[in-house]
């Protein structure tokens, strides 16, 4: 990911996967200045939430830190635009599948 002043700034470290008991696609992105690594969670191309991932060691990363990686986990959806369009298909059927039993029953 290419930060606002041009230069490499966050990796994204592990490849997406589904948890469909959180109902979310998460994967890694590791902050290269400061080296923190944080937990992406998305439901959508339009919703992400982040964590550090090893909260007892990471400090408190600031605002600009936790907005790069934001940035860099949308970018990294939108730049393979089908594989998480499939994903996300994924993780949303068992809540559109809950939410047709619930309408039923």
């Amino acid at each position: 990911m290419t930060g606002c002043a041009g230069r490499k700034v966050c990796s994204v470290v592990t490849p997406p996967v589904v948890l469909q008991r959180e109902g979310r696609v998460v994967f890694h992105v590791v902050h290269g200045p400061t080296g923190d690594v944080f937990r992406c969670a998305m439901v959508d191309f339009g919703v992400v939430t982040i964590e550090p991932l090893l909260r007892d060691s990471t400090t408190g990363s600031s605002g600009a830190v936790r907005g790069v990686v934001v940035e860099t986990a949308l970018h990294h959806a939108a730049s393979n635009l089908d594989q998480f369009t499939q994903l996300f298909a994924l993780v949303a059927k068992p809540r559109a599948d809950k939410a047709g039993k619930s309408l039923a029953g």
